[in-house]
């Protein structure tokens, strides 16, 4: 579990954009969603007795049933509301609502259709535990996979309706739900639980490994070193498996490319490589992907690159590669080891055998104190970074930028990208788990400009 907390940490893309999002890449639902379903694959280890095929069923009929649910209400807002803005924000208060019970509701299902019991069971069979993981996280997967089927017909409505000048208007509800399936919570959460898979699949691929190798299973240290490099493998692949599944293609541009350059030598970076997300105007963010530097990846959208001048294309990029200069990985990091030691403090203890043991509502209790504990740190860390990463940004563009003079200065160039890029998204305006409002980060950067001008008045007292 920790492990997804970790991925979901670092998970700082910008909002994907259409007529029915505007949300962040890994919102704390999704994260939720994640780990309810973890903690009850640990929890549910109880002999099924249904059958497998009753379970299957169940489980399908309770996704098509809240599928269909979302379905119903996006229906009965298209067909009383005729305001294309306020049908969007309509869709998307209902689509929080629906994904909300879905979580909450995420126990019962798994527990009462006896679905992870099942899953237990084939793992105890001989199913490959990673494989068992994965087919926890089925029920969740349908259902997304539902939601952004109704979000995609709901956008193809609206955008007909709204009569936008669309140059991908020839795509279709069809075309319009894949790239919200590339584009969307399913990569957020399919990301978030890749560690937990990749983990689980070293472990089912280790004992034939060693039997290949013919190494002693006894050898502890060797099958842990050999696990270690199974997973840094990896994380290498991670970018480009990601990369390819998102559309990234490498980008054109060769002044970009050359300026990209320019700024990572002067921070003293390795310079990612650069790609290109097509997304038809869907998806306007900047992301740097990758936690080994020779891997490392550096995303635009092909939104950001039509929109944005070069100036405020230049403070985007500067902003990602402060993420890399501060160590900001580190920092985030930070809340998942504090609780992480808390957790193996407390399993150490064995509270379970001594005088001391804990009632089941105790034990909850504390796992709520811990995981409440995470995601508050989780947020406190994520905002600090966006934060210093757009003050970092218009630091480093005094020295990087030619065209930076006292009236034309980095954080008003900052904040004017911000603004363009969240103009058709008022809900990424807002504060979220793991970003600050748009209102926070202008605030921010209006204190830099105030910072600067002091800095200016004392050069010139002194000099």
């Amino acid at each position: 579990m920790l492990l997804a907390t970790l991925v979901a940490s670092h998970l700082d893309c910008k909002p994907i954009v259409g007529i029915s999002s505007g949300r962040k890449m890994i919102s704390l639902r999704q994260f939720m969603l994640v780990v309810v379903t973890l903690v009850c694959r640990e929890f549910f280890d109880v002999v099924p007795s249904a059958a497998f095929g009753t379970s299957l069923l169940q489980i399908l009929g309770l996704c098509l049933g809240f599928g269909l649910l979302l379905k119903m209400r996006a229906l009965s807002i298209l067909t009383y509301c005729n305001v294309g803005a306020r049908c969007h924000d309509r869709f998307l208060a209902a689509r929080r609502v629906v994904e909300y019970v879905w979580v909450v509701s995420l126990p019962l299902t798994l527990g009462l259709t006896e679905w992870v019991a099942w899953m237990g069971l084939l793992e105890e069979s001989g199913c490959p535990a990673s494989l068992s993981i994965l087919c926890c996280f089925l029920p969740s997967l349908l259902f997304i996979a539902f939601v952004e089927l109704t979000a995609a017909q709901t956008d193809d409505i609206l955008e007909q309706r709204l009569a936008m000048d669309r140059s991908d208007a020839s795509l279709g509800w069809t075309a319009l739900f894949w790239m919200r399936l590339r584009l969307g919570d399913m990569t957020a959460v399919l990301t978030c639980i890749a560690p937990v898979l990749a983990t689980a699949a070293v472990i089912d691929l280790l004992p034939g490994i060693c039997e290949w190798l013919r190494i002693e299973t006894f050898h502890t240290a060797l099958l842990a070193m050999l696990g270690v490099v199974l997973l840094c493998l990896g994380l290498a692949m991670f970018p480009a498996c990601l990369s390819r599944w998102m559309g990234a293609l490498p980008a054109s541009p060769a002044n970009l490319n050359q300026q990209i350059a320019a700024f990572a030598q002067r921070l003293g970076l390795g310079k990612p490589s650069l790609r290109i997300i097509g997304s038809h105007g869907r998806w306007n963010g900047a992301a740097v992907v990758g936690w080994l530097p020779a891997t490392r990846q550096l995303w635009l959208s092909d939104k950001l690159l039509r929109e944005l001048d070069m100036r405020e294309l230049e403070m985007v990029i500067l902003h990602e590669l402060a993420h890399l200069k501060r160590y900001h990985f580190l920092i985030r990091l930070l809340p998942v080891v504090v609780v992480g030691c808390m957790v193996a403090g407390i399993y150490s203890m064995n509270l379970d055998s001594t005088a001391i043991a804990l009632s089941v509502p105790i034990k909850v209790l504390i796992a709520a104190l811990f995981l409440t504990s995470l995601l508050a740190g989780i947020s406190w860390a994520a905002h600090y970074c966006e934060l210093d990463a757009d003050r970092q940004a218009c630091h480093y563009a005094l020295s990087s930028c030619d065209w930076v003079s006292p009236l034309v200065r980095p954080p008003e160039i900052l904040g004017r990208a911000l603004a363009k890029l969240l103009l058709d998204a008022p809900e990424a305006r807002k504060a979220t788990w793991l970003h600050p409002s748009l209102a926070r980060r202008i605030a921010n950067l209006r204190l830099r400009i105030r910072e600067e001008s002091v800095t200016a008045k004392l050069v010139d007292s002194l000099s």
